[in-house]
C-alpha cells in the first residue's frame, strides 16, 4: 500500500465512523495499515489520537517513514 492510498482510506473511514475525532481515524487507520509504526508513535508528543493539532507532525513521520 502507497502512502497515498492510506490518506484515500483515512478519508473512507471518516465517512464510515463520523463519530471518530479526526485524529483518532487518521491513528486507528495507521493501527490497520501498519501496526508497528502505530505502536511506535502510540504515547508520543505526535499522537494525533486525543490531539488533533498533532496531525501535522503524526503525517511528516507516516509519511517519511511509510516507504521504510
Amino acid at each position: 500500500m502507497k502512502f497515498n492510498n492510506y490518506m484515500k482510506l483515512v478519508n473512507a473511514f471518516r465517512y464510515s465512523y463520523p463519530e471518530w475525532r479526526v485524529g483518532q481515524t487518521f491513528f486507528n487507520v495507521l493501527l490497520e495499515c501498519d501496526p508497528d509504526l502505530a505502536e511506535r508513535i502510540r504515547g508520543t508528543e505526535d499522537d494525533p489520537f486525543y490531539r488533533n493539532e498533532k496531525l501535522p507532525e503524526f503525517l511528516g513521520i507516516v509519511a517519511e517513514e511509510w516507504d521504510k
